[in-house]
Parts: C-alpha cells; sequence; structure tokens
C-alpha cells in the first residue's frame, strides 16, 4: 500500500498513480507496489470489482518479474537489476 511504497521508493509515492511499476531500490532488484488487499475488499461492490483486477495484475507483473531476476541470476549476468525495464 501506499504507507509502505512512501517508506521504500519515494515519500512523494501516489499509490493511484503509480502502482503496478518497478522502481529501483537499495533493498531489492525491484521493487512493485500494489493496492492494500484490505482497501480493495472495502471497495468492492455488485458494480465494482474495488481494484481486484489490478492487485491480480499487480502480483502477475511482479512473480514475472521475480522469475525474469531468478533466470538472470542463475545464469550468471552481472547487474542483474539494471537489464530490467524499470519506470525509475
Amino acid at each position: 500500500g501506499a504507507p509502505s511504497a512512501k517508506n521504500l521508493i519515494r515519500k512523494d509515492f501516489r499509490i493511484t498513480q503509480e502502482r503496478g511499476k518497478l522502481f529501483k531500490s537499495e533493498l531489492a532488484r525491484a521493487i512493485l507496489a500494489t493496492l492494500h488487499p484490505a482497501y480493495i475488499l472495502r471497495q468492492q461492490s455488485a458494480e465494482n470489482d474495488g481494484g481486484y483486477s489490478l492487485l491480480v495484475a499487480d502480483i502477475a507483473k511482479a512473480w514475472t518479474t521475480a522469475l525474469r531476476l531468478a533466470e538472470r541470476t542463475t545464469a550468471g549476468s552481472a547487474s542483474v537489476a539494471s537489464q530490467l525495464e524499470l519506470d525509475i
């Protein structure tokens, strides 16, 4: 969610505008912020998935990114994170 992203990515991070993007970090090879599951549950209605589809897409992107990083690391690639298409 936004509070974690503001601590890990940058203070002016906007979850509604920047969720689902990959960011560089000193803490990990890449960081991807998404909506908090509790927020999504509170927003859901009969007409609106409350962002559930966004959460699923973000998790899929994070999983794909993790697999790509693992493959490149196993292959002995040097600066793996620099080879990713990061948003910043």
